[in-house]
């Protein structure tokens, strides 16, 4: 099987994955199958009084290693002949996985510290106005990998 053949059936893999997941909370959003801790996050959030191990710092720990590893294996068979039309792709998305695991971190960090950002009445407007779209919250706030 060819790098292309692999790349194509992984990506329809992740747009299934995140089609699925957006139509569950869309279509099942206030039904028992997200439970009390799912809901205000848009997903569960273990061990949230365990410091550094609750499910932002796992994540952060886990994208870290797994940037490391794609890294590794990019830098490996960036030259390999066909990976051209990847690699244009794939070094950025080594960064932005380590990029997503590093918002998981401060997340977890203003957790810890009980960080908060004062926002003013125009702000929480625009974010009420934002958070009441459904288009919004489905497709940019819950929709796994693209934030």
């Amino acid at each position: 099987m060819d790098y292309e053949t692999i790349g194509n059936r992984a990506h329809l893999a992740t747009i299934a994955n995140a089609s699925i997941y957006a139509i569950a909370v869309v279509a099942f959003n206030d039904s028992s199958i997200f439970d009390a801790t799912w809901k205000p996050h848009g997903f569960c959030v273990a061990n949230q009084d365990v410091p550094f191990f609750n499910s932002h710092d796992l994540c952060f720990y886990f994208d870290t290693f797994a940037s490391i590893i794609f890294g590794l294996i990019y830098y490996t068979i960036k030259d390999v002949p066909g990976m051209g039309h990847a690699n244009d792709l794939v070094k950025f998305n080594v960064f932005g996985i380590f990029a997503h695991g590093l918002g998981h971190g401060l997340t977890s960090h203003v957790m810890r510290h009980g960080m908060g950002v004062e926002v003013d009445d125009e702000m929480k407007d625009m974010t009420d106005a934002f958070h009441d779209n459904p288009t919004f919250e489905t497709f940019i706030l819950r929709s796994p990998g693209w934030v």
